[in-house]
């Protein structure tokens, strides 16, 4: 649509303007559904001066600088003349590096004389960032440039780095193009290819990748830059590709040549409206360009293109905005589809809170059901293991859609039958050891599943007894003295374990916790205390039956206190002392807290007795086992462990936690962990749960709660984006 004095109507404008808007406002994903015109073409094939000339600033020429990173040219006719210059974070989550660059430039408004000072600042800053990094990295940050002048159309341009044969590495090279490719082959953009004249057409590389993209040429608009740089005996061929007559390099909306100022022009102090001038004398003066342009006006000179740029962009935009609307509909539905299948959110603290404290249950219930062995108790692990049955049960014929309504007797006595009650089998061997050991009277001892291996029935003597008991009780002090160093092994959870349960957990709750350090550290103590104390009373059998190993255990259990205590309380003033937070933390949840991490101590000393009989083998086994398959923190160094708590702290789910995400992430967490601590009680030196599975576990259940979080960003920019599209246009 034509325009009075280098103005285009005000629909053009508001159309054009609701693009830049959206460009500014869409998700990533979505920024290739939107039209725009892309600038492409080789290095030193005029691209910058082709820009220069159509948007009346001058761009920072041959700065290496310039080619590495894509820059909007925003163009609006306006009374005064003012160019703005900012910095773009590309992405939804842009990194932190990108968007301190971002804040820290700003946005500069400048005069079009000194719009190039600007630009130039920009593109040095984003060098010096990224100093050292691959040229991929470029794609990060984006240059926008808006200019108002009264003799501008509207017109809003993507320029692209130009493609690089030379100077740089092959892998650079490679990025470059592949930005390129990444423009051209979005269905919505407008392929603006610039060319020298000066370059044999057989060279124009940035045609041939346009044509890849473009096969049907619909897209594909070409600039011939440098005119003057073909003698009058040379333009045959061009001619040829003007006038639509060349089979090979023909395009369906053809070419416009130009003229723009050269090096020489600029060194010369040619300015850019006198380069107008000179480039409409040259063109009416000069053969066969003179002659052509009686019948072939549109395809000479920047004012020209400049003013086809705009018609073609209006026309393009008015054509797809029906499509655009829709993709963004169908987006929105999409989203709103991923958000609700993630639960209604949990909107108070006190909602979350107590969301959270149902978990916290959950867990202490499950844990507690399975170190008694009481797996169909425990909610979580059920399905696992009628899962199990339904998969190989066909000894009873029973079809695995009846399995799943089994009653618990039955559900109990399948479960004994795979092995998996070790911990309630353990229990009823303690209590009955001495009578089955008497009525028996066989030879007993432990493989490596802890499970009891029968001898033949009936009447034995008692010297064979005697002899088991003794075997028994040797292994007994075999292992009590193979657990005799700092870690105590079996009895006492070693410092690297402690320091994962208390003070790694606690990294998570960093910002609440400050204010209660004191009271931390209180509790710690007294837990330690009372660990110890408790330990020492349930197992004075042992310190009675073998009171050799008595001053030794107990000394052993003195340093391990003040190691834990002084290491502990060291870290946590490290951890937390140091930075103070105005956050405060509710005494009732920080109680919780402290509650839940003191059983699984207090499950451990509770739920493995000895007796007079020598089962302490048995139950310290056991426990040996379960310490060493159940803390798989053991493996995780502190900045692994970091790296998980932080992204599962009750901070990670304020706000934007829904009941649904909390379940979901607690069942993943619990069924990992109870399928794979049976299957390593059932076989104790195969199968132990690594520190790379741990963290796969975490990080699953963490990206469950980020996702909620991107899903929602991006559903609100698609909403504004609707928004704005449902305006009048």
């Amino acid at each position: 649509m034509a325009a009075v004095n280098g103005l285009v109507s005000e629909k053009t404008k508001r159309a054009t303007d609701l693009m830049d808007e959206l460009r500014d406002l869409a998700p990533e994903s979505m920024r290739s559904e939107l039209p725009q015109i892309g600038v492409f073409g080789q290095q030193s094939a005029g691209k910058s001066s082709v820009l220069a000339a159509l948007s009346s600033i001058e761009f920072p020429s041959g700065s290496s600088t310039t080619t590495r990173c894509v820059t909007q040219v925003v163009l609006r006719p306006g009374p005064e003349e003012r160019c703005t210059v900012k910095l773009f974070a590309v992405g939804d989550t842009p990194d932190d590096n990108v968007a301190e660059l971002v804040e820290s430039f700003g946005t500069q408004t400048t005069s079009l004389d000194t719009a190039k000072e600007r630009i130039t600042e920009a593109t040095e800053q984003i060098a010096e960032a990224y100093s050292g990094r691959s040229m991929t990295m470029y794609a990060d940050v984006e240059i926008h440039i808006h200019v108002t002048s009264p003799g501008c159309v509207t017109l809003t341009m993507i320029d692209v780095p130009g493609l690089v044969s030379t100077g740089i590495s092959d892998a650079d090279q490679a990025a470059i193009r592949n930005m390129s490719e990444r423009f051209m082959q979005q269905s919505r953009t407008i392929i603006l290819a610039v060319a020298s004249a000066s370059e044999d057409p057989a060279n124009w590389a940035i045609l041939e990748l346009a044509k890849k993209h473009d096969p049907n040429q619909a897209r594909t608009l070409g600039v011939i830059s440098k005119a003057d740089k073909v003698s009058s005996s040379e333009t045959g061929e061009l001619r040829s590709i003007l006038c639509g007559k060349s089979d090979k390099y023909n395009l369906m909306r053809g070419y416009t040549l130009v003229k723009c100022r050269s090096e020489a022009d600029v060194m010369g102090g040619v300015t850019l409206s006198a380069s107008l001038d000179q480039e409409s004398l040259f063109f009416a003066t000069t053969e066969p360009w003179a002659s052509l342009q009686s019948t072939m006006k549109s395809a000479f000179g920047t004012s020209r293109l400049k003013k086809r740029l705009a018609n073609l962009q209006e026309a393009h935009i008015r054509k797809v905005l029906p499509d655009v609307r829709e993709s963004f509909e169908a987006e929105r539905r999409k989203l709103e589809a991923a958000v609700d299948a993630l639960g209604t959110k949990i909107e108070s603290v006190q909602e979350q809170m107590q969301c959270m404290q149902e978990i916290f249950d959950d867990i202490a219930g499950d844990f507690e059901a399975v170190q008694r062995g009481k797996f169909a108790d425990a909610r979580v692990v059920k399905p696992l293991i009628l899962g199990k049955i339904a998969a190989d049960e066909t000894d009873d014929g029973a079809g695995s859609s009846d399995v799943l309504h089994l009653a618990d007797d039955r559900l109990a006595a399948l479960e004994m039958r795979f092995g998996w009650r070790l911990r309630a089998w353990l229990e009823a061997e303690n209590a009955t050891f001495k009578t089955k050991m008497a009525v028996a009277a066989s030879v007993k001892s432990i493989d490596r599943d802890l499970m009891f291996c029968s001898g033949k029935d009936g009447e034995e003597d008692a010297a064979r007894e005697a002899a088991a008991a003794a075997a028994l009780r040797a292994e007994l002090v075999e292992r009590i003295n193979y657990s005799r160093d700092d870690s105590l092994a079996g009895l006492f959870v070693p410092f690297e374990i402690f320091r994962s349960i208390f003070v790694e957990r606690l990294v998570s709750w960093r910002c609440v916790v400050n204010e209660h350090a004191e009271l931390v550290f209180a509790g710690i103590r007294n837990l330690l205390r009372e660990v110890v104390k408790q330990t020492i009373a349930k197992h004075s059998i042992l310190f009675d039956r073998f009171p050799a190993l008595g001053g030794v255990v107990k000394g052993v259990v003195e340093t391990v206190v003040t190691k834990y205590i002084d290491e502990a309380v060291h870290e946590l003033e490290e951890l937390f002392v140091q930075e103070r937070s105005p956050h405060t933390l509710n005494d009732l949840l920080l109680h919780q807290f402290m509650e839940k991490s003191l059983a699984p101590f207090e499950n451990a000393i509770e739920n493995y007795r000895c007796d007079e009989n020598g089962n302490l083998v048995i139950a310290e086994d056991a426990l040996r086992l379960l310490v060493q398959n159940h803390w798989y923190l053991r493996d995780l160094s502190r900045e692994d462990y970091e790296a998980i708590t932080i992204h599962n702290g009750l901070d990670a789910y304020q706000g934007v936690a829904s009941r649904t995400i909390v379940d979901t992430t607690a069942k993943i967490v619990i069924k990992n962990l109870l399928e794979r601590l049976t299957r390593a009680l059932q076989r104790p030196e195969a199968d132990l749960i690594s520190a790379a599975e741990w963290q796969q576990v975490f990080y699953e259940s963490a990206s469950t709660v980020m996702r909620r979080r991107q899903l929602e960003q991006r559903l609100e920019r698609v909403r504004d984006c609707l928004t704005a599209l449902n305006m009048p246009v």
